[in-house]
């Protein structure tokens, strides 16, 4: 199998990170940095665990990686991408229903990531989801 395994999670200063996912017992989570994991220079974060999404291995119209906690739009609507364990596929919610079903990967490669629930909710709110 070969996927890019990759989490992103907001630091305690506020900055996003990207890189590999340490969960400790206490329930805290760090992540280390992925650019210096490469570099074999291994650089830790603490970050905020209710921050922290991984990359649903697919890239928007931008070439951008989509996020668990993206806010995406299809021009229309804003909404945000979660995991379900129900189903064993990343969703766009709405408030209403899973409308992700059926989406084909050139769906999801025509969205735009417009934000994310961590820094801008607002946009979730302004399109009615």
């Amino acid at each position: 199998m070969n996927r890019e395994i990759l989490f992103r999670g907001k630091t305690l200063n506020g900055k996003w990170v990207f890189g590999n996912l340490v969960v400790h017992s206490s329930g805290e989570c760090s992540i280390i940095s992925y650019a210096e994991y490469k570099k074999k220079s291994y650089q830790w974060f603490d970050v905020r665990p209710g921050t922290v999404g991984q990359y649903i291995g697919i890239k928007n119209k931008k070439c951008e990686k989509i996020f668990e906690g993206d806010l995406v739009s299809d021009g229309v609507k804003v909404r945000e991408v979660k995991y379900s364990d129900f189903l064993p596929l990343y969703l766009m919610k709405s408030s209403v229903c899973v409308i992700s079903q059926g989406l084909t990967l050139a769906d999801w490669e025509r969205l735009e990531i417009v934000g994310s629930i961590h820094t801008n909710p607002e946009l979730l709110e302004q399109s009615g989801e």
